[in-house]
């Protein structure tokens, strides 16, 4: 007579496992070499930018250009207030100036970021405004502009309120 073993559920377990635990294995095999090349293009890509640099190249992923960001970094003095000011709607945006939605979702974010350790508040009780493509004709009278780009940003100094 033949002894017939059963397969138990514990068998099949420490089996599947198994199989997970090598499967990790043979994908860190060939994932790993690629990673770190991967990881090595990366620094050398960035080892030539400038701490300043790398940090505004941040902001270029988010489609806010340097000028605006290098203006923001020179202008806005650290510990003031500031707004951000945004285009009148997403359309006027996107046609009038070529700025994706995602980036006005963004920009107040990385700016009160790239600002720190200044403050973005309220319009109303700012310092200083940064205008991004918005309408500056309610600001002419109490702002000072202290820079302007031909792609309808720019950056004042609110004198009155």
């Amino acid at each position: 007579m033949r002894h017939v073993r059963r397969v138990q559920l514990a068998d099949l377990r420490f089996v599947g496992g198994l199989l997970c635990v090598l499967t990790a294995a043979i994908v860190l095999t060939i994932q790993a070499p690629h990673r770190f090349a991967w990881a090595k293009h990366t620094y050398h890509a960035n080892s030539w930018r400038s701490p300043v640099r790398r940090l505004l190249h941040t902001g270029e992923t988010y489609d806010i250009p340097t000028d605006f960001q290098e203006a923001a970094l020179t202008y806005v003095p650290p510990r003031s207030t500031f707004a951000v000011l945004p285009p009148p709607s997403a359309e006027v945006a996107e046609k009038g100036y070529g700025i994706p939605s995602l980036t006005l979702i963004d920009l107040s974010y990385w700016m009160q970021f790239l600002l720190l350790p200044s403050r973005m508040v309220e319009p109303s009780v700012a310092q200083y405004v940064l205008c991004f493509a918005c309408d500056t004709d309610p600001w002419a009278k109490r702002t000072a502009w202290i820079w302007k780009n031909d792609s309808g940003e720019a950056i004042g100094k609110v004198e009155a309120r």
